[in-house]
């Protein structure tokens, strides 16, 4: 978060100039940012309701939306389907439905659905401007065959479920309702940055569903699969922890492991993890069971290695 945090600091103040908004709290959380306290804690030096709280959300949107342009650049200037959309079709079709949540507030996983061809439930339905409406959205995966026996037979498409329990670039609220606009609006954007106020806004709608559906995945999750995860959600966190104790295959992909993550991996002996080596980056350090081994010349790390290697797509 150190990037987001630094960006900020040069954003924020002038947001703050151009809103004519007090710079009081904000000097509270550049002091917090210069002893080192990271920026969620930073940000917790902010009021529920200061109005510095959606010059942070708007600044954070700039920050993110600029390196998401060049991400998605990447993404389609081949006709070839990303890693992340192969493994992504690969789960859905093993499965039916592949759960994905992401804390991000990019729009990476829809882009990769998109371009893979894979259907997707946001719990948002429509085009240029979505409603939020988890029942339709859900409804819009079913197909209808052929009759048997006098009955036409209904089936749910392989799809993606996808969950952002911290809101999305193309999240407004619009009228008083939480809309997904391809349109840019100019409307509140709904995102949660780290600090207090994701508590309180976590209780709001979409919020509140899109954390309780994240929740609910986990809690019927058989297996769990992390890609750069940091595991430093507590709202997660109270779900996973249960899972990890009682076992759940766990694989962790990151090209550094976090201390949390590497803190979760000594405690619980169901997950694997596996990073960079340190100082080979075209090799894998993997962690298990208190042991750590050495893949030589195979970034297992990262996906475009991973997936071809392990499940051969």
């Amino acid at each position: 978060m150190d990037s987001l945090a630094n960006s900020l600091r040069t954003l924020v103040p002038q947001l703050i100039q151009q809103n004519e908004v007090s710079d009081k709290n904000w000097g509270l959380v550049e002091e917090q940012l210069d002893r080192d306290v990271g920026l969620e804690m930073a940000l917790d030096s902010l009021p529920n309701e200061d109005p510095l709280i959606s010059l942070v959300v708007d600044a954070t949107a700039q920050i993110i939306l600029e390196s998401e342009s060049k991400a998605m650049s990447r993404m389609l200037a081949t006709n070839d389907p990303c890693m992340l959309g192969k493994l992504l079709s690969y789960v859905s079709n093993a499965n039916v439905a592949a759960n994905v949540i992401t804390t991000n507030y990019d729009r990476i996983v829809e882009l990769a659905c998109a371009l893979a061809g894979i259907a997707i439930d946001t719990g948002f339905h429509g085009n240029s401007i979505g409603r939020y409406d988890e029942a339709t959205s859900k409804a819009q995966l079913y197909v209808v065959g052929r009759p048997a026996k006098g009955k036409p037979s209904v089936t749910l498409k392989p799809h993606v479920r996808l969950s952002k329990p911290h809101g999305s670039l193309d999240w407004y609220e619009y009228f008083g309702d939480p809309v997904r606009s391809e349109i840019p609006l100019d409307s509140r954007r709904l995102m949660i940055t780290p600090g207090l106020s994701k508590y309180r806004s976590g209780y709001d709608r979409p919020f509140d569903s899109q954390k309780n559906r994240a929740t609910d995945a986990i809690d019927k999750a058989s297996s769990l699969l992390f890609v750069g995860y940091g595991f430093n959600d507590d709202h997660l966190q109270t779900h996973l922890n249960p899972q990890f104790n009682a076992q759940t295959k766990t694989t962790v992909l990151a090209r550094t492991l976090t201390d949390s993550a590497l803190g979760y991996v000594e405690r619980f002996p169901s997950i694997l993890a596996l990073d960079m080596w340190p100082g080979d980056p075209s090799s894998t350090r993997a962690q298990m069971q208190g042991e750590t081994i050495k893949v030589e010349g195979l970034k297992l790390w990262d996906l475009a290695e991973m997936i071809p290697e392990v499940l051969s797509v």
